[in-house]
């Protein structure tokens, strides 16, 4: 509908209209999940003052990296592989699968303000030497340079 104070028509103009993505410096965007049959955002999966690290099937050497490298700063990562016969929530109507923008194998790094601090695209092969150049960055102990090969990392110094 329309009027000649109000439109419903915004166009495509980017700052009036939201777009979920997981890009490093936007807000986690919100996915229904599942976990034992209960509902739960993925919103939900960042509490506290820890980071959360989300990926799917494939991507468990991400919790491994994300245990090393939280060992090492002292920093909390909390995992969770999203997807069907997982240990981790489902996602029983693919709202993460649509939003996520990287593989199953790939991961979303998001800080505790529900921020994307990070994602990777793909399994990087050293996982744990990627994950800890990007919170060395975060934290501030080396300057700004991009990881791996499948990893968006450029805009990890603008996401802080």
């Amino acid at each position: 509908w329309s009027s000649d104070v109000c439109s419903s028509d915004l166009g495509d103009d980017d700052d009036l209209v939201y777009r979920a993505t997981t890009h490093p410096g936007a807000r986690l965007p919100h996915a229904r999940l599942e976990r034992d049959g209960v509902p739960v955002s993925t919103l939900d999966l960042v509490d506290g003052l820890g980071f959360a690290l989300l990926t799917g099937p494939g991507g468990e050497k991400w919790a491994a990296a994300a245990d090393a490298v939280a060992a090492r700063t002292g920093v909390p990562i909390h995992v969770h592989v999203i997807g069907r016969h997982t240990p981790g929530p489902a996602d029983p109507y693919c709202e993460w699968e649509a939003r996520r923008e990287v593989g199953p194998d790939g991961c979303v790094l998001v800080r505790p303000d529900r921020h994307v601090a990070w994602r990777s695209t793909g399994l990087i092969e050293d996982a744990e030497t990627a994950l800890a150049k990007v919170f060395d960055r975060i934290l501030g102990l080396t300057p700004s340079a991009p990881v791996g090969s499948g990893a968006e990392a450029a805009s990890v110094s603008a996401a802080r």
